[in-house]
């Protein structure tokens, strides 16, 4: 099982979609089942978490307006909220540009990041979506 990160760039409604639909979508062929990612989005100048799942099953649903651009599409299961957080505290694992490390779904492979991102994630969580 891996961690990731799925960034969808500052769309809310393709995050929305993604919440929503229960699937998410990587740009290149870099998801495998039973991995574990975190939901982000930029608002505001800021890159925020606001859910968590686990990446199930590969399917050919693409309900974005883009669908080309997803190479690999995944169902969500164990779908958790938080109150949205914001990812600066990941450059103290990874440094300044760590959204430039992290970006297309890439594995977090430091032990540490995952724990904090996990604290953050639990210290904020809720029952239901929340929108923007």
């Amino acid at each position: 099982m891996n961690y990731r990160i799925v960034h969808c760039g500052t769309s809310l409604e393709n995050y929305e979609l993604c919440i929503n639909e229960k699937i998410v979508g990587f740009t290149k062929r870099v998801g495998q089942d039973g991995d574990i990612i975190f939901l982000t989005v930029k608002v505001n100048g800021q890159s925020v978490c606001g859910a968590r799942a686990k990446l199930s099953s590969i399917t050919s649903s693409k309900p974005w307006k883009d669908p080309n651009k997803y190479k690999q599409c995944f169902k969500l299961t164990n779908l958790e909220y938080c109150v949205p957080f914001e990812l600066g505290f990941l450059s103290d694992f990874f440094g300044d540009y760590w959204g430039l490390k992290l970006i297309g779904g890439k594995i977090l492979k430091n032990e540490n990041a995952i724990a904090a991102f996990n604290t953050q994630f639990e210290q904020n969580k809720v029952e239901k979506f929340q929108c923007f």
